[in-house]
């Protein structure tokens, strides 16, 4: 339990600090914003980086670890469409919205620094591939049943997906780590100060 709580605590209180922050407005909003597009268009994606050129891959794929959290990600998201529906009185395209939302786990704000706290970079492999699977995957899902499999969807969704920085991250790390290459120890020690 004193593991747990070791594990735990740091992260949730790094997020109230933030929430005290904002209550007390010792923050602008655009302080938040600025933050917000710090982290997701250059941190997350310089942690992904970093760990992927010097992270051990999977042999193989472990299809059991895929099915386990898709069935989760699939199981919430119908009963999320079916109470927005049947409860909250939602259209069709609205429950779409809410299955996406509560399908979605926190696996960049929340989870990457729960994982790397409880197992270190070793624990950062597994979750960065279902980060590299998800992102991809939920978006397409709800893409397609908001707007339903068009070439038009597919024009709309095919830019995002490519140019989105959290996977881009993912396919520079595997890209550069296929590559046999090795950054100057200058470089690497940059990526790996925003990185942490």
């Amino acid at each position: 339990m004193a593991d747990l709580v070791q594990i735990v605590l740091p992260v949730f209180g790094l997020i109230l600090v933030g929430y005290g922050a904002g209550v007390l407005r010792l923050l602008s909003e655009q302080t938040a914003a600025g933050l917000s597009d710090y982290v997701f268009t250059l941190g997350i994606p310089l942690l992904i980086f970093n760990t992927l050129i010097r992270a051990t891959l999977p042999a193989s794929q472990p299809w059991g670890y895929w099915m386990a959290y898709f069935g989760g990600v699939a199981l919430v998201w119908v009963i999320a469409m079916r109470i927005g529906d049947k409860i909250f009185g939602l259209n069709y395209r609205q429950s779409v919205i809410a299955g996406f939302s509560a399908g979605q786990s926190n696996t960049v704000l929340v989870g990457i620094p729960l994982l790397l706290k409880a197992y270190g970079e070793p624990g950062a492999v597994p979750l960065f591939l279902l980060i590299a699977v998800h992102l991809p995957v939920t978006m397409t899902c709800a893409t397609i049943l908001f707007e339903g499999i068009s070439l038009k969807t597919a024009r709309t969704l095919l830019p995002r997906l490519i140019l989105h920085p959290i996977l881009f991250g993912l396919v520079l790390g595997v890209l550069f780590r296929i590559s046999g290459l090795e950054l100057p120890a200058a470089v690497h020690s940059i990526i790996g100060s925003i990185a942490a």
